[in-house]
């Protein structure tokens, strides 16, 4: 789950993937929203595929109205995040 607001839940998931003959893992994330008050559940969104594993955020940006989802990615060897 990426988290709640004003009563929309905006869940996450994931398929992992690798190939037999090459070491090559993939990561298939998707979204979708989520509305316990009418039952109501997306379609998946944002659907996108990575080698690297991410982390989610949602929330309601209040300036424009419009529900946001951040991906962020920690760089290990770093000691960042993109």
């Amino acid at each position: 789950m990426a988290g709640s607001c004003n009563g929309l839940i905006c869940l996450t998931g994931f398929r992992f993937s690798a190939t037999s003959m090459i070491y090559d893992e993939k990561f298939e994330y998707w979204l979708r929203l989520w509305n316990p008050a009418t039952r109501a559940i997306s379609e998946k969104i944002g659907c996108f595929i990575d080698s690297r594993g991410f982390s989610f955020n949602f929330g309601c940006d209040n300036s424009t109205g419009t529900f946001k989802v951040v991906a962020s990615h920690y760089i290990l060897d770093q000691l960042t995040s993109d």
